[in-house]
């Protein structure tokens, strides 16, 4: 069970990644700056945010992940719109908001355990996150602990 769990919210995850690249041009200017306030917000948005995604996920293992998206785009869009408008956030804010928070959270927890990665190092290189940020988000790391790793 536990195995399955873990499956599920990462095809969750992928959904999640599927449709910020897909219902976003690229964002060419820094929408949000992370601050003790903005990590708040995520943290009481995110678990909503997943919530919505996941009435929308196939239960079989085997269902294509672009496809379920697909298939639900319209009505997952309309749901997500009233919860962002909930919180005073835009779409292009909250895509913004959650790649900051995962990049620096992954990063925060690579450094925790002294582990270097090529690709996450370019990953952070290109990203808008600060290293004020970056501060703000290894502050906030057992909240963030909480979202993000299953118990």
């Amino acid at each position: 069970m536990h195995h399955s769990r873990r499956y599920r919210y990462i095809r969750i995850a992928l959904i999640l990644l599927f449709l910020i690249v897909a219902s976003l041009p690229a964002v060419a200017e820094d929408l949000i700056h992370i601050t003790s306030e903005s990590i708040e917000t995520f943290v009481q948005l995110f678990p909503q945010y997943k919530q919505i995604v996941e009435q929308y996920e196939n239960d079989e293992p085997d269902s294509d992940i672009i496809e379920t998206v697909v298939t639900h785009r319209s009505a997952l869009g309309k749901e997500l719109d009233a919860l962002f408008k909930q919180y005073s956030i835009t779409v292009g804010e909250f895509t913004q908001l959650l790649q900051k928070v995962t990049i620096g959270y992954t990063t925060a927890r690579m450094q925790q355990q002294d582990i270097s990665n090529p690709l996450l190092n370019a990953i952070l290189q290109s990203s808008r996150l600060s290293s004020e940020e970056q501060d703000v988000i290894k502050t906030h790391l057992p909240q963030l602990e909480k979202l993000f790793i299953e118990e």
